[in-house]
């Protein structure tokens, strides 16, 4: 299991821990941000991703929600 897997899938398996989750980006910069933002969106763990932008994305995925932060 990758280090980020193993640190997203968080304790073990409760009945409170299949609740869907959200994520909220801020300063997603650079290699380690756009890792961070794939594992989000790539976990079963996490129903919704917002990212903070400076200008709106084009990029349409069911789990992501851009919020375009005034500059």
């Amino acid at each position: 299991m990758r280090l980020v897997d193993a640190a997203l899938s968080g304790p073990p398996k409760t009945p409170e821990a299949t609740i869907a989750r959200s994520a909220f980006i801020v300063g997603n910069v650079g290699k380690l941000g756009g890792e961070l933002l794939n594992a989000l969106l790539e976990s079963p763990l996490y129903s919704r991703v917002a990212v903070a932008v400076r200008t709106p994305v084009r990029v349409v995925l069911p789990k992501l929600e851009t919020v375009v932060m005034p500059a």
